[in-house]
């Protein structure tokens, strides 16, 4: 390495520890769920906790009952949301690529802090909440205003569109919004509305109401015969 260049690198390694923050480059390793993913950086396995986002769970864990009492919801809608925003990740973060990522400071529980970049330019976080995937944990982004107005951004159109899983489980995302959003914890849900009968459900009750019918009236020639 020649002087001019070890100089630079060191320079920029120097801005990065200033800022608080460090470009890395990272192979996607595996899509855990909505907001977090393994990555190799720098020869080592990491942890990658999608920084200022939050998808509903779909592991069973503390925070999982948490959020389950939190929106009185059932498990398994939480669950299903949860499934829904991994396989949104999936889709648009591939295992095997590598993809530019800026280290936000700290960790949390092990993890390390990803502001990751997609191959357009776009960034995780923000398409994550923009296409109605998971909601701002505005606690933590409120310390970085250009991130957290990009995001706010984000969420604003996805609740306004009704986008993702805004449109098949709006209880469970007004509800995390209300609370990692805005920061209303004492927010009380609505009781979750119940499905609308499906049209095959409509049909067996016609059916069923046909049939006693037809008995009702086969009953009565009998009693008259």
């Amino acid at each position: 390495m020649n002087l001019k260049k070890g100089v630079t690198l060191l320079l920029v390694g120097s801005l990065g520890v200033l800022w608080g923050r460090e470009i890395v480059y990272g192979l996607m390793e595996r899509v855990k769920d909505g907001d977090t993913f393994e990555m190799r950086i720098h020869g080592k396995d990491e942890s990658i906790r999608i920084f200022g986002i939050d998808t509903p769970e779909k592991f069973h864990s503390s925070k999982f009952e948490r959020d389950v009492k939190m929106c009185g919801v059932g498990r398994e809608a939480m669950k299903e949301a949860g499934k829904e925003a991994t396989e949104f990740a999936k889709r648009v973060m591939e295992v095997g690529k590598k993809y530019k990522m800026e280290l936000m400071e700290g960790t949390t529980h092990g993890r390390l802090i990803g502001w990751i970049y997609m191959p357009d330019d776009k960034v995780y976080n923000v398409e994550a909440v923009r296409q109605g995937y998971a909601v701002v944990y505005h606690t933590y982004t409120k310390k970085y205003p250009e991130k957290d107005r990009e995001l706010m951004k984000a969420i604003k159109y996805a609740r306004s569109h009704r986008t993702g899983l805004w449109k098949k489980y709006p209880h469970i995302m007004e509800c995390m919004y209300q609370h990692y959003t805005l920061g209303k914890r004492n927010y009380k849900p609505k009781e979750e509305p119940k499905p609308a009968p499906t049209h095959s459900k409509f049909k067996i009750a016609m059916a069923l109401l046909s049939l006693a019918v037809l008995v009702g009236l086969l009953f009565f020639f009998l009693r008259r015969n």
